[in-house]
């Protein structure tokens, strides 16, 4: 039964009931609206109905109200009710959404049905009337007001999200405006503001306003810019869907000189640059309310703004989002560990805010193929999120591409972080395992060893995962682990032959393990045969069932630059060769160095080319130009090993015009952002040490230790009489433990 006033959300939602309860106990469930029926009398034949809304007379005056009435709630909170009473049935939600959400709830959480991923729903058979009969009278209301997922599997599979109760949509409309959701799909949260462009010069656009990459937060013509500009968008966004907020944080990138305005009122309060930019927010949002009742901002404590400032508060119509890049190891929880200063700053915000929402990353930036440990360290956070009541949202963004099914499992972890945001009580291990099996088939349980052990083996080599320095030779990435994964992956194959669904995904899947053996395989086996073991690693077979995989999953890039594949697959062709150790690390134990080969440094892809360089110790070199400056290969300080300081070295040769000027610079090695001491923070290498063509080593002459306030070695060229500079491996020598 629905009533009559019932909006397109609402009807679906019964229809979707009647479907879903149908196939599950193959009863035929008619949807009627209220003004079908005469007298309010059921049809011939029916003794009990489900109610489906709150627009109707048995939810405000009926035997299954009448002792438990529905509770009034902020309708953007997606509560539902459920009722009752003598066979009948209501489900209720305080808003259509919250109604929508009821019906999902009672199918998935209640009666068993699952949609784990847009290709894979599990129905289950059952005697549904009994159970209905046995509902409990309940409210039901999420821990997190709101609750998304941003991949790119639910782009235009709005039903997945809406039924695995994930109400944001902020990362999907700035980027697939043009895939509008049917009506009945079409309701969202706004409680945290989710539109672009939102960005400080974005919103304040007089150029004479900006500064070092933001904007002159202290200066008054500045705010008055601002909270004209932002009252105008947030009134057109109220006239077209009722919105009252809007963004207003910094723009994504450096800030690196502060204004003398700026830079004062951030040592006045506890020497952070949040503290200016606040400041600034907390007028606009002021004096925005004071026009617009009910005007509400977002802004950002993120890069150099994340540290919270002291002295101040957050004004009650601000939401912060706490977006904890480039520092975080995505690898574990936020509040433990190498995360335990990111997990003090949120609380610091918290001690100021009435309102946070934690933006979390779930993917490789740079590298979408490779194996990234991230399945538990998710779940964690949220749990840890739950207990902070005045974190009322989560956002993880996930890859989020199209053309990407089933890439580094984002299914996996955004059905089981769907359901931990609306009961943080559920049992993480649990939902994986639930997961895999439904995914899987026959092959889950080699899966799910395969994860374990991958998230085992980063424990072990205490290794962070960064947002964009994973690569296929991290150091967790060893032949032993890389082998035995292998081998769960012929596993997981073999179980599923019969299974077509489950055979792809873990077709698609192996992705991660074939990718990284393809790129290393000479060295692989040789570092296998050097322990006793022959490992066939059977390149050409491997390399067409990696391409077929990426037919499957229709992937066209490997990277956020839009990289192709045919990139990918010459870099897998270079005939690499197994390395030999650098003479300074010859007769060293393993613990005392640590050598990253081309396939393992942080690079541009658009400014830097793997190439095959016989001249090269295993014969693959990273070419990048060297008569402009680009930073084009970076090592970053929290990628050294945690425990002691390190020496680190670079192994290159250039290529020389004809009379290059011997005491020219060639190289240059830098360290960003810059030492406070010693004042240096740049070394130069003269052209003549790269007269004779051939490969030397250049040391940062300083010692070093893991970092991760984001500070990483640059390689760079500014000589015009340089074309090229060839990079064959960055080794790290331990200076003292």
């Amino acid at each position: 039964m629905v009533g009559q006033d019932e909006g397109a959300v609402v009807v679906n939602a019964a229809n979707e009931l009647a479907d879903y309860l149908g196939q599950m106990g193959g009863v035929t469930f008619p949807v009627f609206a209220t003004d079908d029926l005469t007298n309010g009398q059921l049809p011939p034949g029916y003794t009990s109905k489900i109610v489906v809304g709150r627009l109707n007379e048995w939810a405000t005056d009926s035997d299954l109200v009448d002792d438990d009435p529905l509770p009034l709630e902020d309708a953007e909170r997606d509560g539902f009710s459920f009722r009752s009473v003598d066979g009948d049935v209501l489900i209720a939600g305080v808003s259509p959404r919250g109604t929508l959400y009821g019906v999902y709830y009672l199918l998935d959480h209640v009666l068993g049905v699952r949609w784990f991923a847009p290709d894979t729903t599990l129905v289950p058979q059952r005697p549904v009337v009994t159970l209905l009969e046995s509902t409990v009278n309940a409210d039901h209301f999420p821990r997190f007001d709101y609750r998304e997922v941003f991949i790119s599997d639910g782009v235009s599979q709005y039903e997945w999200r809406h039924r695995n109760l994930m109400n944001g949509r902020r990362g999907y409309l700035s980027r697939d405006a043009a895939v509008p959701p049917p009506a009945e799909l079409d309701t969202w949260s706004y409680i945290w503001p989710g539109i672009n462009p939102g960005q400080f010069k974005e919103i304040i656009t007089d150029q004479t306003m900006w500064h070092s990459n933001q904007v002159k937060f202290m200066d008054p013509a500045v705010r008055d810019f601002a909270v004209t500009s932002l009252a105008m968008k947030i009134t057109q966004r109220i006239t077209a869907n009722g919105d009252y907020g809007h963004p207003f944080h910094m723009n994504d990138g450096a800030y690196d000189n502060p204004d003398a305005a700026s830079e004062a009122f951030a040592q006045a309060h506890g020497d952070t640059l949040a503290a200016p930019a606040l400041d600034m927010v907390n007028e606009v949002a002021q004096r925005l309310e004071a026009q617009i009742p009910g005007a509400r901002l977002e802004t950002q404590a993120y890069l150099w703004g994340f540290k919270p400032p002291t002295g101040m508060t957050v004004a009650d119509n601000v939401t912060i989002t706490t977006a904890p890049i480039p520092q975080a190891d995505l690898g574990t929880n936020m509040f433990q560990g190498r995360n335990a200063q990111i997990g003090a700053d949120i609380d610091g915000w918290r001690a100021i805010a009435s309102s946070i929402v934690m933006w979390d990353y779930h993917y490789a930036t740079m590298d979408f193929l490779v194996p990234f440990a991230d399945w538990w360290a998710h779940p964690e956070t949220i749990k840890e999120l739950a207990d902070r009541s005045d974190v009322v949202g989560y956002f993880g963004e996930g890859q989020f591409r199209d053309g990407s099914s089933g890439i580094q499992l984002k299914a996996l972890k955004a059905w089981v972080c769907g359901r931990l945001l609306w009961d943080p009580d559920a049992d993480i291990d649990d939902l994986i395992e639930e997961f895999c099996t439904a995914y899987f088939g026959s092959g889950a349980p080699y899966i799910l060893q395969a994860l374990q052990l991958l998230d085992q083996a980063r424990t072990t080599f205490d290794y962070s995962l960064h947002i964009s320095r994973v690569t296929a030779g991290s150091r967790y990435l060893n032949w032993q682990v890389l082998r035995q994964c292998d081998q769960l992956m012929d596993q997981a194959a073999a179980a599923t032959t019969s299974e077509p669904l489950a055979a792809e995904h873990v077709l698609t899947t192996r992705m991660m393990i074939d990718h990284p053996i393809l790129m290393r395989h000479a060295q692989l086996a040789q570092d296998a045969m050097d322990a006793g073991v022959t490992w066939n690693i059977d390149y050409n077979g491997r390399l067409a069932r990696l391409q077929s995989a990426v037919a499957a999953a229709g992937l066209t890039t490997w990277n956020n630059y839009d990289v192709s594949m045919q990139s990918l697959y010459d870099a897998y062709a270079i005939a690499r060769t197994p390395s030999q150790l650098p003479p300074a690390c010859v007769g060293l134990p393993e613990s005392d160095f640590h050598i990253l080969e081309d396939y393992a440094m942080w690079k541009y892809p658009s400014m830097t080319t793997p190439v095959f360089d016989s001249q090269a110790n295993d014969h693959a070199a990273v070419r990048l130009l060297g008569s402009v400056e680009t930073w084009g290969v970076q090592l970053a300080l929290s990628e050294l090993p945690s425990d002691g300081t390190w020496r680190i070295h670079f192994t290159v040769r250039a290529d020389l015009t004809s009379g290059a000027d011997p005491t020219k610079v060639a190289l240059v090695l830098g360290i960003y952002p810059e030492l406070d001491s010693p004042a240096v923070s740049e070394w130069g290498f003269p052209v003549s040490a790269f007269s004779d063509g051939q490969y030397h080593e250049f040391e940062v002459p300083r010692d070093f230790s893991h970092d991760r306030s984001g500070q990483y070695i640059y390689v760079t060229g500014r000589n015009t009489q340089v074309p090229y500079l060839y990079i064959d491996r960055i080794y790290l020598t331990r200076a003292s433990a």
